[in-house]
């Protein structure tokens, strides 16, 4: 667009106080969100400066839209607006049309969330799923006043049996780690211990890895500016499925058990193969996590692993040596790094 000032702010206030979107037909809303992600790209500082109130305008435009085009491009032009706001000074008075507008917008967001759209064969656009969940992932990390009611969200959402219910919201947790400084480290381990300690299998060797396993990596890396979220990572290695597993393999420690089968074995593999999770995932993350990952473990296991050689153990030679490789495998492409410092 090139407009000159007052055009760019007559024609938004235009679709601000005369157009209502919800009447339009379809091809027509989805060039009134094309228009606004434009106008608040590349001109809205200006705008917000001007009183133009782009956060009330998304919500009475968005609220209870349906078709797949014109939601994609509602979330194409959220994402500006949430862009154009989070360049001014979080005390500058244009911040507060935002602030009012903020949780009708987090709960326009929440009806979509997670996304259920199944794409039609002969879509024009071609539309997917995967477009609109990703779009709607962007919106709910675009702003950071979303941030405390997306984490309240997450607490049910993570309990869902449907898998990609579950795959997004772990996306939306892994961002929200990204992102935010304030998640507090035992509220997200408290919604991804359940499916860490559950993981029904666990692929030591090969680069696919489960989605628990990458999201409980991405939270661990946390923000980048603290190089790691290191509270997170003291609650994930404090478990006390981490402390169980270790004294299930120390023979001086009560709970350790010489049993090849039955209940305790089998307890036992469980305990292995979850705290091996946890350990690939701190390795994963890599930084200060990782560094106090190895600190407290890696030399133990070592001892433990020479103990049960030794003795001829193999059952719990392997436990050891698969709990050593989870922790210790990228060592060599951590190894350029300040991590291995």
């Amino acid at each position: 667009l090139q407009l000159c000032y007052h055009d760019v702010v007559a024609l938004a206030e235009t679709i601000v106080d005369s157009v209502y979107v919800r009447s339009l037909a379809a091809h027509d809303r989805s060039l009134v969100f094309t228009l606004i992600s434009k106008l608040a790209t590349a001109y809205g500082d200006l705008l917000l400066g001007e009183d133009v109130d782009l956060a009330e305008l998304m919500v009475v435009s968005m609220d209870g839209e349906k078709d797949p085009g014109c939601l994609f491009d509602a979330f194409q032009a959220l994402q500006a607006v949430c862009g154009a706001f989070c360049r001014f000074d979080e005390r500058d008075v244009a911040l507060e049309m935002m602030r009012k507008a903020e949780e009708e917008l987090f709960d326009v967001l929440a009806c979509y969330f997670p996304v259920s759209f199944e794409p039609k064969e002969r879509s024009a656009r071609g539309i997917t799923r995967e477009d609109l969940a990703r779009g709607l992932e962007a919106c709910l990390l675009a702003w950071p006043g979303f941030y405390d009611d997306a984490l309240d969200m997450l607490e049910e959402k993570m309990g869902s049996i449907v898998k990609q219910a579950k795959v997004d919201s772990m996306r939306l947790l892994a961002g929200l780690c990204a992102r935010s400084e304030k998640s507090s480290p035992r509220r997200v381990w408290s919604m991804l211990r359940g499916d860490v300690v559950g993981a029904s299998e666990f692929q030591f060797f090969g680069k696919e890895h489960p989605i628990v396993l990458s999201t409980l990596a991405q939270c661990l890396t946390g923000h980048g500016r603290n190089g790691g979220n290191e509270g997170l990572g003291r609650e994930v290695l404090g478990d006390v499925v981490v402390g169980d597993c270790m004294s299930c393999l120390d023979p001086d420690v009560e709970g350790y058990s010489e049993s090849k089968e039955g209940a305790a074995f089998e307890r036992q593999v469980g305990l292995t193969r979850s705290t091996a999770l946890i350990f690939r995932a701190c390795a994963l993350a890599g930084g200060p996590v990782w560094r106090r990952a190895v600190d407290k473990h890696a030399i133990y296991l070592a001892e433990l692993f020479l103990y049960h050689v030794r003795s001829t153990n193999v059952p719990q030679m392997c436990f050891t040596l698969l709990l050593l490789y989870a922790l210790l495998a990228d060592v060599g492409q951590l190894s350029g790094s300040a991590d291995c410092a």
